[in-house]
């Protein structure tokens, strides 16, 4: 497998092909064994690590260390193949081929375990079941090149610029022998392509000139070169043109006494001597003719003498969020969608007026009617980037970071073309396959079908009357493409997802799509398309045409999305599905009343979201005439989305449920089932109104409340295990239970704290003994809410955000601290030398972040213990100095890394213990030239540490 450079990205993709090559190989199947389970440990969190390694540079070391292991079991297993083919196996034995190899796999295996540990200790996850998913056609997965064609109802907040550039280029300016140039100068993302595309477009503009050309510049501005300027639109190739001479004769012959205008698009840089060749050639052209130069560089527009410079600014606000809207929305009255656009005003905000990211961000979020989808954009991480990097490249990551990571893969493999490359799909879709890229199952689709995206189906698929597999069926408008092509596939087996069925107006061709008879089908999606308007007569029309598509019996999963009619089809409920495991209802907005779902026997997963019209959940949900105990086989239950949602009348039921999720649920005011005897994990989000007791659950571990400030906690589960605080009402009402009731707890997270300190005497009698692991986020109180001396095995601390912290206070920290985080905590930091650290020999691991002015020199002598192996600085403004003798003793140290201190300009003269094997270095830029691999001048004292990252 070739050599790959994209860590995350690509990493996935190897470690597939690395389980396929370890099973073809002659090791033992216990050693097979222990990689395979090693490698799956660590690619479950690979998808957390990619979207963290931009803010935690630790992250990235760890990533960048599995990279490098991963790669070299890659070759070790090339060579292992390759010496399979040249030789039989009894030589190999007799060469002692097979003892080298193992030797080397295991040693391998032990450095790839080590990462496993420290994955937890970098708060890595598997993230991937609650991904925020995006689906992207075909055209995100290639880089085109810029084309002057472009609509015009883009435009916003531009017509004064569009206005000045045509008025220049009608006029009648001249400029000595050269073609008179106006230069459109701004950000990244600003739009200066866009406003170049709509003049070069115009028809006065085409009129005007007999010549137009349109020339995407490369950053490597050369002429001659085939990799330089293509002048294809003067329909003069450079290609194979090694002499000036032969170049200038094309223009002359081409230009002498035409009236052209040429565009030279995104100019990065330019020397003068290349310039001044371009404008010989040039210069033939007829007076009158024009350029426009775009470039985010003044000196660009300054070294090319431009007449005239059209600086383009943000957008004004109103300009921005018109231009979102237009993305986001398409045509779609934003008005029906009043929780969305106070999201989506923020999410313009933060834009800045780039036209660029509003674009980015409207298509990201087009076709996206979830409160929540919207809200995972606003508060992204990456919002929190260092404000050094350019904040375009900001939106197009998140673009890029919310893909599926088999998508991710497919699309960052792209950038290793040149700027400009065109791609064909075909071409690229082989050279994925070549690479690994892609993945499929054996029965569902090929690798090249994986390239497409069905719009609509092919004439005729009725005829194939013994296909069973059918993932995906389009209905269509046209005669030809409806649903009663469905009607005689009856061996369809698997899943199968119907969309477009706005398009099926008559029950007639519902009923004979013949759902019914398709007994091996197990999980059937059903969803609409569009939101239009819809009269009474619609509305019953399309509940005629559900009712008409009742699935077979055997069916186990069902997903309804955006669903209009006006009631739920007689067969949602009861015992019509008796096979029925899980159930989702997503986007039905006009629905007062849900199904009634209880009865189905063997249901254990049901989610319901966005369903607006919802306002009472009542006996109905539970279902009708039956003495059963409703939903007697379901564990999971979730509720989102629910703008409109009062109350929920629970009578009796849900003895399995093992989760109960509600959330942004801002009207709930009551109540909650209070019988769920097998309940484990309970969380309640964004339930502002909502006043009700939480239910009586003696088996609950994990509990969740976030921004429900008015929840009731009569009865605390005693075999809580890990527990989410939010909010200063809930913190205030239940965090001393939790203490003193919860001795099985191991995990505690409280944030968003702004009330009084806490002080309950009660809690100097008792001992925590069990919590391993303390995070406190966003806490605006002078004092910690307990002492931390109680929690005697504690593990990890985390404190972020606690401006009014000064000390400690009480006895020292826990003795069997592992994990040490401080952050944005300024008067506790200044107190730093009074903590005892240097005497907490567990300790292993110290994280600093804190902009303080007195903190200029870094760890004080016997601050920090000989034990600790990882240390981690960051936004630390005038730091100057790593101290020598801080370090000294610290004979364990395996990792440093230091963050955003741009006054610290050396290392330690006396250099860094030795011990170290991981150095990472960002945004420090008076140390970056000096520590520079190969070239700084300081290189050399580093140069030993076997892992060196500078950035």
């Amino acid at each position: 497998m070739a050599m790959v450079v994209f860590p995350g990205a690509f990493l996935s993709s190897a470690f597939q092909v690395i389980r396929e090559r370890l099973a073809s190989t002659d090791f033992k199947k216990r050693q097979i064994t222990r990689f395979e389970n090693t490698l799956d440990l660590l690619y479950e969190v690979l998808d957390d690590a990619e979207m963290k390694q931009y803010r935690v540079p630790r992250i990235k070391s760890w990533l960048v260390s599995l990279k490098h292991y991963v790669y070299e079991l890659d070759q070790l297993l090339d060579v292992i193949a390759t010496d399979a083919q040249q030789m039989g196996k009894i030589q190999r034995i007799l060469s002692g081929f097979i003892n080298q190899c193992q030797y080397r796999m295991e040693v391998l295996l032990m450095e790839m375990h080590q990462l496993t540990l420290k994955k937890e200790l970098l708060g890595l996850k598997d993230i991937t079941s609650g991904r925020y998913r995006v689906r992207v056609s075909q055209k995100l997965l290639r880089k085109f090149r810029t084309k002057s064609l472009i609509d015009e109802s883009v435009m916003n907040g531009r017509e004064h610029e569009k206005e000045e550039l045509i008025k220049f280029l009608l006029s009648d300016i001249h400029s000595d022998n050269l073609a008179p140039i106006i230069s459109i100068v701004g950000l990244m993302g600003m739009g200066k392509t866009t406003l170049a595309q709509l003049v070069y477009n115009d028809d006065m503009i085409t009129e005007h000139f007999e010549l137009k050309a349109w020339v995407n510049v490369p950053e490597s501005f050369n002429l001659v070169s085939p990799t330089g300027l293509n002048l294809s639109s003067f329909h003069i190739s450079t290609d194979n043109s090694e002499d000036f001479e032969i170049l200038q004769h094309q223009f002359l012959q081409l230009l002498t006494g035409k009236k052209y205008l040429l565009v030279l698009d995104g100019v990065c840089k330019i020397d003068e001597n290349t310039w001044e060749e371009l404008q010989i050639l040039l210069k033939c052209g007829s007076s009158g003719s024009k350029m426009i130069v775009t470039t985010h560089d003044k000196e660009v527009a300054s070294i090319m003498r431009s007449t005239r410079l059209i600086h383009l600014k943000q957008l004004e606000e109103s300009d921005s969020w018109s231009l979102f809207v237009r993305y986001a929305f398409q045509g779609r009255n934003v008005f029906e969608y009043p929780n969305l656009e106070l999201i989506g005003k923020k999410i313009v905000e933060k834009c800045g007026g780039l036209p660029l990211a509003l674009k980015t961000l409207g298509n990201l979020l087009l076709k996206k009617f979830s409160e929540s989808e919207w809200i995972k954009v606003l508060e992204t991480d990456l919002w929190r980037l260092p404000e050094g990097e350019i904040y375009i490249n900001l939106l197009l990551r998140l673009s890029y970071l919310i893909l599926p990571s088999n998508l991710k893969r497919c699309f960052a493999y792209c950038s290793i073309f040149p700027k400009g490359y065109e791609l064909e799909k075909g071409e690229l879709i082989k050279l994925w396959m070549a690479e690994g890229l892609l993945k499929c199952h054996k029965r569902d689709k090929s690798e090249q079908e994986l390239g497409t995206h069905i719009k609509k189906m092919p004439t005729k698929i009725e005829r194939l009357n013994n296909l069973e597999m059918l993932t995906d069926f389009v209905v269509g408008e046209q005669r030809g493409f409806d649903i009663k092509m469905l009607g005689k596939l009856n061996q369809l087996h698997g899943k199968l997802q119907i969309s477009g069925l706005e398009n099926v107006n008559d029950p007639a061709h519902a009923v004979a799509a013949n759902l019914e008879d398709k007994e091996h089908l197990e999980d059937l999606s059903m969803s609409y398309n569009e939101w239009r308007e819809m009269d009474g007569s619609v509305t019953e029309a399309q509940a005629s045409v559900l009712e008409a598509l009742q699935p077979n019996i055997n069916l186990t999963s069902l997903t309804i999305k955006d669903y209009r009619g006006g009631s739920f089809p007689n067969w949602l409920g009861d015992r019509h599905l008796p096979n029925l495991v899980s159930l989702e209802l997503l986007g039905c907005k006009i629905h007062s009343q849900l199904p009634p779902l209880g009865q189905f026997p063997s249901l254990k997963k049901c989610s319901i979201s966005s369903c607006d019209g919802i306002e009472i959940i009542g006996t109905e949900f539970l279902g009708y005439n039956s003495s059963d105990v409703p939903f007697r086989s379901l564990e999971t239950l979730r509720f989102e989305n629910m703008a409109e949602w009062k109350e929920w009348l629970c009578l009796e039921g849900f003895p399995l449920l093992q989760k109960l999720c509600i959330k942004h649920c801002p009207k709930l005011k009551s109540a909650l089932p209070q019988h769920l005897p097998s309940l484990q994990k309970l969380e309640i989000i964004d339930c502002q109104e909502l006043a009700a007791s939480i239910p009586k659950a003696a088996n609950i571990t994990e509990l969740e409340l976030k921004r429900c400030d008015d929840i009731l906690i009569n009865e605390l589960p005693s075999k809580l295990k890990r527990i989410i605080l939010c909010g200063t009402q809930v913190i205030q009402s239940t965090l001393e239970q939790i203490l003193l009731n919860c001795a099985f707890l191991e995990e505690l997270e409280v944030e968003d704290f702004f009330g009084p300190n806490l002080e309950w005497s009660s809690l100097d009698m008792c001992s925590c003994n069990s919590l391993r692991t303390l995070t406190i986020t966003s806490w605006h109180s002078s004092s910690l809410p307990f002492p931390l001396h109680l929690f005697t095995n504690l593990n990890s601390l985390m404190l972020y955000d606690y401006p009014w912290l000064e000390s400690f206070s009480g006895r020292q920290l826990p003795s069997n601290l592992c994990s040490l985080q401080i952050k944005k905590c300024p008067k506790l930091m200044a107190s730093r030398e009074e903590w005892g650290l240097f005497q907490l020999n567990s300790l292993k691991q110290f994280s600093v972040g804190d902009d303080l002015e007195i903190l200029e020199s870094f760890p004080e002598e016997s601050l920090l213990p000989s034990t600790m192996k990882s240390l981690e600085l960051t936004n630390c403004s005038n730091l100057r100095i790593i101290n020598y003798k801080g370090l000294l003793h610290m004979t364990s140290l395996e990792s440093l890394c230091i963050e955003d201190c741009p006054c610290l300009d050396s290392l330690p003269e006396e250099g860094l213990p030795s011990s170290l094997s991981t150095l990472s270095i960002h945004d420090c830029p008076l140390i970056k030239q000096k520590y520079q691999k190969e070239e700084g001048e300081r290189w050399h004292t580093i140069s030993h540490i076997p892992d060196v990252t500078i950035s």
